[in-house]
């Protein structure tokens, strides 16, 4: 009897033991090309500063794997329109949340966000907000918007903490900031259903980060491609997936007519594949799907440029690329200035002239984030865009699937006709991740970021 008592301690210590190795805590690694100075989940306008974003805070409003809207930090019950004109509605904060630092948010806190929201998308129609009855404000609105709740779906709609740090607002999101300098980011896990409870987003040296350290990171999909050799993907899972992401070549001159002419003597595909970027072909700057147009091939004429012009690359292999493209084509008068990521993105909203490649896409749901960055306020392009100035608050209203693509395109030929973008192709994507991970859950397929915080690594 003795022995099986025994025999049964050490069976019930092996399933304690597995069980433990099972749920133990995971550390997941992201390498990027950059880090951000300062996190800012309101400006978030460089798509791999959004990937950090949004593991720290959650959107006011979200959608669960149902597709029905839910909240970390209201109660859905009570947050509702109040009226059936669509035009004055409910917002409850949920009973005792707090941010990160376990400080309780409050109504003033809720209603700081929906102002700073109310002043920055005036395409909110936001009349009035007034205190109601506990925990709850009450949004009144300039006209009828069934969708109302829907608008707050992305990262800059977050309530934060009026007590931020200087280097981050404190909020609430799956995790939190438990350092950050320079070369890394460490998260530490608050709310997650998987295992892995700490995450780094370390930026890219290539002069320490060797083969044999690029196969211990999880997530090398965030960097150029060419940095990593092919040996390393073929030993990860690959997933493929046209992504809501277009590229387009930067056209940041202050003369309309010598944009004019370069949107009319640069093949924005030829130059793609010069860079090794792997896209479909596309002459709207809007990814396919969001307005029905054909591809029509681009009549591309000799370009007759008299005045330097100033390119942006990010690194030597795009450098080269665009030397081959120019040399093929018979292009003068270019000058080729490499400079570093981070001073790259600076130069992208600054009031210098060149011409770059840029990547855009929805960081949201939302598909008016694609022109977000031209308008006016941004100081991206040197003139307003009226179709975008004008039109693009319209866009939120619009529930006809016709009438919004028609709105689309207007507003699409509108960016094209300023000759600000030359189209290159929508992206396609192909990721490779460790082939312990359980399963890739994506947070945006749009974006081809995965949702860390429901993911598990064996």
């Amino acid at each position: 009897m003795k022995s099986k008592i025994v025999l049964l301690q050490i069976y019930l210590i092996v399933i304690f033991l597995v069980s433990c190795n099972k749920h133990q805590s995971k550390t997941y690694t992201i390498l990027l090309d950059s880090l951000p100075e300062k996190i800012n989940p309101i400006e978030n306008l460089v798509n791999t500063y959004h990937y950090i974003n949004m593991q720290i805070y959650y959107p006011l409003i979200s959608m669960d794997e149902n597709g029905k809207l839910m909240s970390h930090f209201l109660d859905m019950s009570t947050t509702k329109s109040i009226n059936l004109n669509f035009d004055k509605y409910l917002f409850c904060l949920k009973n005792n949340i707090q941010f990160s630092n376990k400080a309780l948010i409050s109504n003033k806190d809720l209603l700081n966000t929906l102002l700073r929201l109310k002043k920055q998308k005036i395409e909110l129609n936001i009349e009035s907000i007034d205190f109601d009855k506990q925990n709850c404000l009450k949004v009144n609105l300039k006209k009828s918007d069934y969708l109302f709740l829907d608008r707050f779906q992305t990262v800059d709609s977050t309530i934060l903490s009026s007590e931020s740090k200087k280097e981050y607002p404190i909020g609430l999101g799956p995790y939190e900031i438990i350092s950050l300098d320079s070369n890394e980011i460490v998260l530490q896990a608050i709310n997650i259903t998987g295992n892995i409870r700490t995450v780094k987003f370390i930026k890219y040296n290539k002069d320490k980060h060797n083969i044999s350290y690029l196969n211990n990171i999880s997530d090398l999909n965030q960097i150029r491609s060419f940095i990593i050799p092919d040996d390393i993907n073929k030993n990860r899972t690959r997933i493929e997936q046209l992504a809501n992401k277009t590229y387009f070549l930067f056209v940041k001159l202050k003369n309309k007519k010598r944009r004019e002419v370069l949107y009319k003597c640069i093949d924005g595909y030829v130059l793609a594949l010069n860079l090794n970027l792997n896209l479909m072909k596309q002459n709207d700057y809007l990814p396919k799907g969001f307005i029905n147009k054909e591809y029509i091939q681009k009549t591309i004429i000799q370009c007759s440029n008299n005045q330097t012009i100033r390119v942006l690359t990010p690194s030597e292999s795009w450098s080269n690329g665009f030397k081959k493209y120019f040399e093929q084509s018979k292009i003068s008068n270019f000058n080729i200035s490499q400079v570093s990521v981070s001073e790259y993105y600076k130069l992208l909203f600054s009031k210098k002239e060149f011409i770059a490649v840029v990547a855009a896409d929805a960081t949201g749901d939302q598909v008016q984030d694609f022109f977000e960055p031209f308008k006016k306020e941004k100081h991206a392009v040197f003139d307003p865009i009226p179709e975008i100035e004008i039109l693009l608050k319209d866009l939120p209203g619009i529930v006809n699937k016709e009438q919004k693509s028609e709105l689309l395109s207007t507003i699409n030929d509108g960016l094209l006709k300023s000759y600000y973008v030359i189209p290159m192709g929508q992206a396609k994507v192909e990721s490779y991740f460790p082939t312990n991970i359980n399963q890739i859950i994506w947070q945006e397929r749009s974006t081809a970021y995965p949702n860390i915080s429901k993911m598990s690594i064996d």
